[in-house]
C-alpha cells in the first residue's frame, strides 16, 4: 500500500511505535518516517475546522445540557462581546448571570472535548485581543485550541485502519510537516543517516 504527499513522496508500511504508542512509523523508498499522531490530528483537524468556517458551513452539536462556566475576572469585561465573538467560531454561547457564560451548542469537531476547558483555552487565546486583530486571527486561535483538545493523545493505541486514516489525511493536508503551533509532525530519516547510525559508511 502506497501513502502519497504533495511532493510525490511515498509512505508504506505503517506501524505503531511501543512502548508509549504515541508515534507511528512508516517506510519509505529510501527513508524511515516517525509521525507524532497527536501533532499530525492537530494539522487535520485544525485545517478542517479552517475550512468548515471559511465556507460559513459548520456542523454544530446542541448540548442536551447547556454547560454553566465561570469567567475569570479579567474576561468578565468582556462578557457582552463573547457571544458573538464564540458564534463566528461555530459556538453557540449567552451570558450567564454576571459573570458566567452558558453553551449551548458547539462545532461538531469539538464534540468528544471537555468543552469547559476548551472555551477557557480560546478565551486564554483570543480575549484580551488588541484592537488590530482581525476575524481571521480570533478563527484561528480558536481553531488551533479546538484541535488541540480534540486531537488523538499521546499513549493512546491506534489500530492500523485508523493509523492509515491518519497518515492518508496528514498526506492531504496543505502543510503536513508542523502542528498549528509550529511543532514539527513527522521525523525522516534518511537510509544514508541510518547507514551512517550503523557504521556502514
Amino acid at each position: 500500500r502506497r501513502l502519497h504527499n504533495g511532493s510525490g513522496s511515498r509512505v508504506s508500511a505503517v506501524y505503531t511505535a511501543p512502548p508509549r504508542e504515541s508515534f507511528i512509523v512508516a517506510t519509505g523508498r529510501e527513508e524511515l518516517v516517525i509521525v507524532d499522531q497527536h501533532v499530525a490530528h492537530e494539522r487535520v483537524l485544525f485545517e478542517a475546522y479552517l475550512r468548515q468556517l471559511e465556507a460559513g458551513d459548520i456542523p454544530r452539536q446542541r448540548l442536551l445540557l447547556p454547560i454553566p462556566i465561570e469567567l475569570p475576572p479579567a474576561q468578565r469585561l468582556h462578557l457582552e462581546e463573547l457571544p458573538a465573538r464564540f458564534a463566528a467560531a461555530g459556538f453557540e454561547i449567552e451570558p450567564f448571570g454576571s459573570g458566567s457564560l452558558l453553551v449551548t451548542a458547539v462545532p461538531a469537531l469539538a464534540a468528544a472535548c471537555e468543552i469547559a476547558l476548551l472555551i477557557l483555552d480560546i478565551l486564554d487565546r483570543t480575549g484580551d485581543q488588541p484592537p488590530e486583530f482581525t476575524l481571521a486571527d480570533v478563527r484561528h486561535r480558536a481553531a488551533a485550541a479546538l484541535s488541540c483538545r480534540a486531537a488523538v493523545k499521546i499513549n493512546t493505541a491506534l489500530t492500523l485502519p485508523a493509523m492509515e486514516r491518519l497518515i492518508d489525511a496528514l498526506m492531504a493536508a496543505e502543510d503536513p510537516t508542523t502542528c498549528p503551533h509550529g511543532r514539527p509532525v513527522v521525523l525522516r530519516l534518511h537510509v544514508r543517516d541510518l547507514e551512517k547510525g550503523f557504521k556502514r559508511t
